[in-house]
């Protein structure tokens, strides 16, 4: 870059980032509202629980831990009612399945046989809605939930029908659902007996704990839960288990990473009470030790940062993909596990308080039975429904059946009580056993991930990188036309794979894990990454559906209709898609639930065929100018552009110049993006096409001649009164 042209941007940025910051400022103040209302969903209403329970005539209130709503049929005859099965919320059974960009509630039913009875999406965080419409709220695919038995695997792909494009989203919403139902039918059917429960950490056998899932660690009050709500999701959820020995560390967190948290602790380790902790929730990077304290009795047990010791990314133990953040924790020797205490999360003022019993050797009993009971602010409890008169036909030999064989479960009992012969095979027939089994709630991630994968897809996607790898190291224009076709139909029209500014910022709200549930957005993300810190952007030149269809516009639209922006407006225009990458991204940086970036990357509008006006108007108008503007959308406005351009800064290997290039003007003439003045490029803004090495490799311009024979002809033509050379 000569020193004149880096005077020159100096100068625009200095000017530009003020007007343009203000200008998105007030189209935030003007959509964040619109979006952020689009996202809320609808409250559970009668007719919801109906239509998940259509069985049920009449739906308790909402209790129990984890709570659900009792649903009763009604005999018309005598007016007695007979318990039917239970309505309940995924986002009331911690921990909540997170989709592409957040949580997914949905309020599921489920009869006494562990049998969902229906689904419906109440609400959920979905950057891909405002472009795709309502898609998860479709009834056809909320239908094929219903029917299915708590010992499915709910696999995508297999079980699970999917949504093109959305594989994460449906992916979460199924492991959501199918989860939940195994939760509230092992806290709500799976109860086997008074002489199985309560079970204590401090008293349980090892081997027994280590049959236990997470999930059930929670159930059976060995492990404690303290969740911070904020509308219908949450914003912090704070686990801990009081660890008796290290073996029960090392089989929460794995050996290595509890060893790293007993060094971390230092001689706090061998003197205090250890427990595990784990951290959920968009506040779990800003948790602050001083709002933890411990109560027994009279006395207050404070907490400080140095009795936290994180530890890095979990691969093994019970805790592995339950949590986003987790360590041990130190408990001074004035806490006395013999007896119960108070576990005390102190939010106040504004948050409020919230408190849970913990009873680790069981002297005296849990007083608790909500493990999430607020002080401060919580709401008052439902009140007890009134007095049901329940048919209690069998009720005698369901209290015999009870002692007589403590592992009997209620589902098996009411249905012999009722005359009916048990089906010798089939879900139902298998519901005792797998509730007390101790069942894994998920298979391993490896084994999940591969089973809701599409090979075809893979083998599709794999196929086009190859091609596209190919077109740029082989430097041919007739290869790279071919590779932008293929992209624009399978990433664009057929697949609809295409990478988008929303997975920075779904990796930013979820996790990096979001990458590895879709095994073909983790190749796409792995090349383009690996390409741009390499090369530049080669994703753009050659990956990137919505410039090849500008490629494709271009070489559609005559000659003599295209212009170029005026190298002093060009320069300034460069700078204005990154403060709209600011701006797509504060949200998602900030917690927030508000989505803009479909307003500026009208992507999902081209390829999902939007059903919002808006939408289609503000692709229209990017399409239309870039008719006449080359690339105007790509070099302007892009904020996945603004990002990969930052991130080509990095790339070692650019483009090569020779001396030629002093005088030559013809590669600058052919740039699409205008990357290119005189001598110098603007590598940020290179998208790697390969026209500018096509033509010093086929010797074009000024390159077909010896430096020396340039620099006489350069001496003759001032005389001959000449201003230029090409």
């Amino acid at each position: 870059m000569s020193l004149t042209h880096l005077q020159d941007s100096v100068a625009a940025t200095s000017r530009w980032p003020r007007a343009a910051v203000s200008l998105t400022g007030v189209v935030f103040v003007l959509l964040s509202p619109t979006t952020a209302t689009a996202q809320a969903g609808p409250e559970v209403t009668p007719d919801l629980l109906e239509y998940v329970l259509p069985a049920a005539d009449r739906f308790g209130p909402k209790r129990g831990d984890p709570p659900v709503f009792e649903g009763f049929r009604i005999n018309n005859s005598n007016g007695n009612q007979t318990l039917v099965g239970y309505a309940f919320l995924t986002s009331d059974v911690p921990p909540e399945e997170r989709g592409y960009n957040g949580p997914i509630d949905v309020l599921v039913g489920m009869d006494l046989e562990g049998t969902l009875t229906g689904v419906e999406v109440i609400s959920y965080r979905e950057s891909l809605r405002e472009s795709r419409g309502d898609f998860l709220r479709r009834p056809s695919f909320q239908l094929q939930f219903g029917g299915k038995h708590i010992t499915d695997v709910f696999r995508l792909r297999q079980d699970v029908d999917g949504i093109t494009g959305a594989t994460i989203t449906v992916a979460a919403m199924a492991t959501g659902i199918r989860n939940a139902s195994r939760r509230v039918a092992r806290a709500h059917l799976g109860r086997s007996g008074p002489d199985e429960f309560p079970r204590h950490i401090g008293t349980i056998d090892l081997d027994e704990l280590d049959a236990l899932s997470w999930e059930e660690l929670f159930i059976d009050g060995l492990a404690r839960q303290l969740i911070v709500p904020e509308g219908d999701s949450i914003r912090l959820s704070l686990s801990l288990v009081y660890l008796r020995e290290p073996a029960i560390g090392e089989m929460l967190l794995g050996p290595s990473r509890f060893q790293e948290g007993i060094e971390g602790l230092g001689i706090r380790a061998e003197e205090d009470h250890l427990m595990m902790f784990g951290l959920s929730g968009p506040d779990s990077f800003v948790f602050r030790a001083s709002t933890l304290l411990f109560a027994q009795g009279s006395d207050t047990i404070s907490v400080s940062a140095e009795d936290f010791s994180l530890v890095g990314l979990l691969t093994e133990g019970k805790v592995q993909r339950q949590v986003r953040r987790a360590g041990l924790l130190s408990v001074d020797q004035d806490l006395d596990p013999s007896r119960p205490f108070e576990i005390v999360l102190d939010l106040s003022p504004e948050g409020g308080v919230f408190v849970t019993e913990y009873a680790v050797t069981g002297e005296e009993p849990v007083l608790a039975a909500n493990p999430n009971s607020g002080r401060a602010n919580a709401e008052p409890s439902d009140p007890e429904p009134p007095p049901l008169a329940v048919e209690n036909t069998g009720s005698a030999v369901v209290e015999s059946r009870l002692e007589a064989d403590p592992t009997e479960t209620l589902v098996g009992l009411a249905r012999r009580t009722e005359g009916a012969t048990p089906a010798s095979s089939g879900p139902a027939a298998d519901l005792s056993s797998f509730l007390f089994s101790g069942a894994e709630e998920d298979e391993t991630a490896l084994k999940t991930i591969l089973g809701r994968t599409s090979v075809a897809r893979v083998g599709g996607l794999l196929a086009l990188l190859g091609l596209a790898t190919w077109a740029f190291l082989g430097k041919g224009i007739r290869l790279r036309w071919i590779t932008l076709a293929a992209t624009l139909f399978l990433l664009g029209f057929i697949d609809g794979g295409f990478l988008s500014i929303s997975h920075i910022i779904a990796g930013i709200s979820v996790g990096p894990g979001v990458y590895l549930a879709d095994i073909p957005l983790l190749l796409l993300v792995m090349f383009t990454l690996v390409t741009t810190l390499l090369w530049g952007r080669v994703f753009c030149g050659f990956l990137c559906p919505f410039g090849a269809l500008q490629d494709f516009l271009e070489w559609i639209v005559p000659d003599k209709l295209r212009r170029e922006l005026p190298r002093s407006v060009h320069g300034r225009a460069l700078l204005v898609k990154y403060p709209i990458l600011i701006l797509v991204l504060a949200p998602a940086l900030a917690g927030g639930g508000v989505s803009l970036f479909h307003y500026f990357e009208p992507f999902g509008t081209v390829f999902y065929w939007s059903a919002s006006p808006l939408l289609w108007t503000i692709a229209i108008v990017f399409l239309g100018v870039s008719a006449i503007v080359p690339r105007f959308y790509c070099r302007y406005v892009c904020p996945l552009g603004a990002a990969l351009a930052i991130s080509s800064l990095l790339s070692p290997f650019r483009i090569r110049r020779v001396e030629q290039c002093n005088w030559c003007r013809v590669c600058e003439h052919k740039c699409p993006t205008g990357a290119i003045h005189g001598p110098n490029i603007d590598f940020k803004e290179c998208v790697r096409c390969n026209i500018c090495e096509i033509q010093l490799i086929e010797r074009a311009g000024a390159c077909g001649h010896e430096v020396e024979d340039i620099r006489q002809k350069l001496v003759k033509l001032p005389m001959a009164g000449a201003e230029g050379f090409y």
